[in-house]
């Protein structure tokens, strides 16, 4: 999937053929507003996402199949959102007391929580279902840095491109975790078991992925910072095949 500002272009292989699909981009509704160009970006990327999947075959769901899917994702996300702070949680206050040092457990409540995530991120990465759309991920990493270049959009010379790239929506999500980590400690040290405690978590998260995407957009000329992101990449890309690599050039060739 490319996008040009304009217009998205999709390409999926289906029935051993690969087959070609574009749609009108979704427009960030704050598109240069600091904070805010943040919730929008990733309120287009996420449905531009959504409408690409629904054009592929071997990706588009029914009305039944999209309703159980949906009906599957809640429950599971219910049970894994009382995973990952219960466990958490309950690590945390081993070490540090709730009560007395509250910006100290919180600290280490929303950092235990990252590793959580991180080593979610690594058991997806391992699941067998998992592995192609990781190299399709790596695929158009590789196109998208021979565009950036200027090389011609062939397989030789895409190849010998890097499968991470600085621009990667993994590293927006990793810097808004990261960063929602340290300014949900800063404040929120609310008192053990404070009734406002997830509400205000909520109400503050649309800040939270703003200040994220401040970080990802600063992180582009810090290499220091690039490292981080790339360091999440390893769980959501893997080096693509020559088939892969075949589908993400069809998709850049009709942006071309």
């Amino acid at each position: 999937m490319f996008v040009d500002g304009e217009k998205v272009y999709v390409a999926f292989r289906h029935g051993g053929e690969v087959g070609t699909a574009s749609f009108p981009a979704t427009r960030s509704p704050f598109p240069s507003l600091p904070l805010l160009r943040g919730v929008g970006n990733l309120y287009a990327m996420v449905r531009d996402v959504y409408r690409a999947s629904a054009l592929s075959p071997e990706t588009r769901l029914n009305p039944l199949e999209a309703l159980l899917a949906t009906l599957l994702t809640l429950l599971l996300s219910g049970g894994l959102f009382a995973f990952a702070f219960l466990l958490p949680a309950r690590a945390v206050s081993l070490l540090v007391d709730r009560a007395s040092q509250p910006f100290l457990w919180y600290l280490g409540f929303e950092f235990s929580s990252l590793v959580l995530l991180i080593l979610a991120l690594r058991l997806m990465a391992l699941a067998p279902w998992s592995g192609r759309v990781l190299q399709l991920h790596g695929a158009e990493h590789q196109v998208a840095h021979a565009l950036e270049r200027g090389l011609p959009l062939e397989e030789e010379a895409v190849a010998a491109m890097p499968h991470l790239h600085p621009r990667c929506g993994t590293n927006f999500l990793a810097f808004s975790a990261l960063v929602a980590a340290l300014f949900y400690a800063l404040v929120l040290p609310l008192p053990g078991g404070h009734p406002l405690f997830w509400p205000l978590k909520l109400l503050l998260l649309p800040v939270a992925v703003g200040l994220g995407y401040e970080a990802f957009l600063l992180a582009q000329r810090l290499p220091s910072l690039l490292r981080l992101g790339y360091l999440f990449q390893r769980f959501t890309v893997a080096p693509p095949a020559p088939e892969d690599r075949e589908v993400a050039l069809a998709a850049a060739r009709q942006a071309s």
